[in-house]
């Protein structure tokens, strides 16, 4: 059932995959298994894509309940055995990787008591769980009881060795990598910048495979200024020249209905806040 969930999610074999950490056959045949069990087609299956049934839509949301309440009972089973108090926060997988592990430390030794549990989501996805709190994007006013953290402003960057190409043929000559959902992003930041862009290189879904494949070397990325601040301090990335890119998009901490009075929630997203700051500080030297 998990196999069939996340490739209902993703509506694609490949994504679901590497969700789980499987081959895209072990997955498709988990799901083929599964629909000989049942009696039924879940999925219709062509060459270029996967959809899901009537039937195959009615049981997703039968499944995504099963599992949700499995994780809950599972929680409240541990949770008498396990000291201290704990904090749920589902948040974008480039954020997690690039910006909020490299600092999650400097919480826990001020907060020992608190385990701070990560879920990261796909773009668009929701838990199967309830969470404490969500980090994640959003456009145009924050809602109130959110914290905003940062407004999106993208910048360029590269692995050294092709920032020093680029300087030395211009950035016009490597190849732009895209984030697939965003295909646009270069287009926008060449017009900003009024010159004739660049070459495309290769396309991936989600932020932290961009990311990831530019500091191998594969080309050039527009990503978050805020999360490339660090592979830029360690020198896995270099920012290229030009200014950045304001998206309109912003970050958000935003604790779950009936839980921003909790005092984690609360502790958390002051302490967030606090590594904002920083982070803007060190940016204004």
């Amino acid at each position: 059932m998990i196999a069939f969930e996340a490739t209902a999610r993703h509506l694609s074999f490949s994504q679901a995959a590497r969700d789980l950490s499987l081959s895209q056959g072990a997955v498709s045949k988990r799901v083929r298994v599964l629909e000989e069990t049942l009696g039924v087609a879940l999925l219709h299956r062509s060459r270029h894509d996967v959809r899901l049934t009537e039937t195959g839509r009615r049981f997703l949301e039968e499944v995504r309940r099963m599992l949700a309440e499995f994780e809950a009972t599972t929680q409240a089973f541990l949770a008498p055995g396990l000291a201290g108090a704990a904090l749920s926060v589902g948040l974008p997988r480039a954020v997690a990787t690039f910006w909020l592990l490299p600092r999650l430390q400097g919480f826990r030794s001020r907060h020992p008591g608190v385990r701070v549990n990560l879920v990261a989501l796909s773009s668009g996805e929701r838990p199967l769980a309830p969470l404490d709190a969500m980090i994640e994007d959003g456009e145009g006013p924050s809602e109130a009881g959110t914290v905003l953290l940062w407004e999106e402003t993208l910048v360029p960057v590269a692995a050294p060795a092709v920032a020093r190409l680029a300087a030395e043929t211009g950035l016009g000559t490597i190849d732009r990598l895209h984030l697939a959902r965003r295909p646009d992003l270069w287009q926008r930041w060449s017009a900003a910048r009024r010159d004739e862009g660049g070459p495309d290189g290769s396309a991936h879904e989600g932020l932290s495979l961009v990311m990831e494949a530019a500091i191998h070397g594969h080309g050039a990325a527009l990503v978050p200024e805020a999360l490339a601040s660090g592979p830029i301090a360690d020198g896995r990335l270099v920012r290229l020249g030009g200014a950045g890119l304001p998206t309109g998009l912003s970050l958000r901490y935003v604790p779950s209905v009936g839980r921003g009075a909790a005092s984690t929630v609360r502790q958390f997203g002051a302490w967030l806040m606090e590594e904002v700051a920083a982070l803007r500080a060190q940016a204004d030297r």
